[in-house]
């Protein structure tokens, strides 16, 4: 069974937030949803806590809780779940940031 692929990119839309964008690409073709597309809030991240991080596991704690707040990005999540679990498969996810906080 073929994993499907899940796209999570962050990038800097200005000092104060970033755009994400998510991507699921079928893992029997190359066609790929766009769940939320163009409707999702900006992203803030407490970049306080960011530079305090003493690890990328705590980073990752951080950033995980700004993504979960954003009811629209976990509804975007939730149809890429769906979409995964429908064709019967095993999701993998991979994560781009840009520049957060200097780090």
């Amino acid at each position: 069974m073929n994993a499907a692929e899940i796209e999570i990119a962050i990038h800097r839309r200005n000092a104060e937030s970033y755009n994400v964008d998510l991507r699921f690409v079928h893992p029997e073709s190359e066609a790929d949803t766009r769940p939320g597309y163009g409707d999702l809030e900006p992203l803030r991240i407490d970049h306080d806590a960011w530079l305090g991080a003493t690890s990328s596991a705590e980073q990752g704690r951080v950033l995980t809780q700004c993504l979960i707040v954003q009811t629209k990005l976990q509804a975007a999540f939730e149809e890429v779940d769906i979409l995964a679990g429908r064709e019967g498969s095993s999701a993998v996810y991979e994560l781009t940031v840009t520049e957060v906080g200097g780090k």
